[in-house]
């Protein structure tokens, strides 16, 4: 009889540390499920997936298993495409003038029947390889913006090389020192765009990331030549060795401090229209200015440089309330404005816009 009663009470104990045990593992589980859905309502894509894969691999019998594989089929056969839109007009842009710009190369006699016949043609190529590049690989905002970046800052510092070394100076010959510059134009412009889209499809790259170092960058390369126009030294030599280094400087140093504000691109990008908008201001207002009194060129831009910085300043402050990009994010913040320099090889400066709808 005592051993029957202590048969039961062995059983009885067994029995309540084995609830014990399932309660515990129901109760992980459950947390994790429910961090799982936190994430996918953060849109932190890597977070969800690991607390969905952890439900997976370690509880195969608990009641949330179906709902966790299926949310994580879901993530990860989603085809992320944001980026399509610029990534095919970039492509058409490059290609069509690399393939009217061949017959210049070449010395191919020009006129409208050839322009015609080239452009036809990189229109073709610029589509058809958009697609092929396409077909395998989702494009996403992140990788658009990367692309964007590559290019536009291996032009510029092909245009600052050309500005200290002056292929003209090297070639006696005009002509042969235009090819030169132009070769070297198109290869860093397909050579950044091909280069950087292989380097970059198999990796999870950051659109918050790509978008404000390039802006960065370009919004260095405005606030340097509107300082060059105040002190009006215009060796171009000089400032093209300057402006290379402090842009890339630039372009680095934003590299480190993203990842401690993490902006969106809808951030920077608002932040890119207050500059703007701050430039405008400035520019208007030296206008009326030179009505009253005599504005030099160096004051001018004296005023536009301090209108264009508190433009900048007044939306970083509005836009504070804007939330961060969460890593592993999924969600494209679609707001491709961007400013770049345009510099000539006579030492001419300039800016253009660019916007990506």
């Amino acid at each position: 009889m005592k051993r029957y009663l202590m048969v039961v009470l062995f059983i009885l104990i067994a029995s309540s540390f084995s609830m014990l045990i399932a309660s515990d593992n129901e109760n992980e589980v459950t947390t994790l499920y429910i961090e799982g859905l936190e994430a996918l309502a953060a849109e932190d894509d890597t977070a969800a997936v690991t607390s969905f894969s952890r439900i997976i691999d370690s509880y195969p019998r608990s009641s949330y298993f179906d709902r966790a594989e299926a949310y994580l089929d879901e993530i990860q056969n989603q085809v992320d495409n944001t980026g399509i839109v610029p990534f095919y007009l970039r492509n058409l842009a490059t290609t069509t003038y690399t393939a009217m710009m061949l017959p210049t190369l070449f010395d191919i006699e020009e006129g409208a029947l050839t322009y015609g016949i080239t452009g036809l043609a990189g229109v073709g190529l610029g589509l058809a390889g958009s697609a092929a590049m396409a077909t395998d690989y989702p494009i996403t905002s992140g990788l658009s913006w990367w692309i964007t970046s590559s290019q536009l800052i291996s032009l510029g510092n092909y245009l600052y090389l050309n500005g200290i070394i002056d292929i003209y100076d090297i070639f006696d010959d005009y002509e042969v020192a235009d090819d030169v510059f132009l070769s070297g134009q198109l290869l860093t412009l397909n050579a950044s765009l091909y280069g950087s889209y292989f380097a970059l499809r198999d990796r999870q790259v950051s659109e918050g990331k790509g978008s404000f170092a390039l802006q960065s960058y370009l919004w260095a390369n405005v606030y340097y030549w509107m300082g060059v126009l105040i002190s009006e030294e215009f060796e171009v030599k000089r400032n093209s060795a300057w402006g290379m280094g402090l842009t890339d400087l630039a372009f680095l140093g934003s590299l480190s401090l993203w990842e401690s504000i993490r902006w969106t691109p809808m951030r920077t990008g608002l932040v890119t229209v207050g500059g703007l908008g701050g430039a405008l201001i400035g520019w208007f207002s030296t206008m009326i200015l030179d009505e009253f009194i005599t504005i030099d060129t160096p004051e001018a831009f004296s005023i536009v440089m301090g209108s264009t910085v508190a433009g900048q300043a007044t939306a970083v402050w509005l836009t504070r309330g804007l939330p961060e990009e969460h890593s592993g994010s999924a969600v494209a913040y679609q707001n491709d404005l961007t400013i770049y320099p345009i510099f000539t090889a006579d030492g001419d400066a300039g800016v253009g816009l660019l916007c990506s709808l």
